[in-house]
């Protein structure tokens, strides 16, 4: 992991109701040894140098991760997209009666499931 400067460039997902997420980009105003903070409405936050992230320390501030590449979020939400699906799908509409044991086995070598 690179080290975090002044005028770095992070990205931060956020979440407002009934609105789809959007990503922000944020810029690193100041660098201590164990945390940094933002420019803006963010430089009260403490974010931690090693995960990136803000944990709450007063019940009115809520908990954020930055990213260093918007991609980073997309890949995020694609996982966790297509595991609701495919959860989903599982769930809903197979049984074990619908495949041969082998093709059984096979998903949960995919999935690390162990008897």
């Amino acid at each position: 992991m690179t080290e975090i400067k002044v005028g770095d460039i992070l990205y931060k997902e956020e979440w407002h109701r009934n609105e789809p997420a959007t990503i922000k980009e944020v810029k690193v105003a100041k660098v201590g040894r164990t945390f940094f903070y933002l420019e803006g409405y963010l430089e009260r936050y403490q974010v931690r140098k090693e995960d990136l992230t803000h944990e709450n320390k007063v019940y009115s501030q809520a908990n954020f991760t930055l990213y260093r590449t918007k991609e980073e979020i997309e890949q995020k939400n694609l996982r966790r997209d297509l595991w609701a699906d495919i959860r989903q799908k599982v769930s809903s509409t197979y049984n074990s009666e619908q495949f041969a044991l082998e093709e059984i086995q096979q998903i949960a070598n995919i999935l690390r499931v162990k008897l």
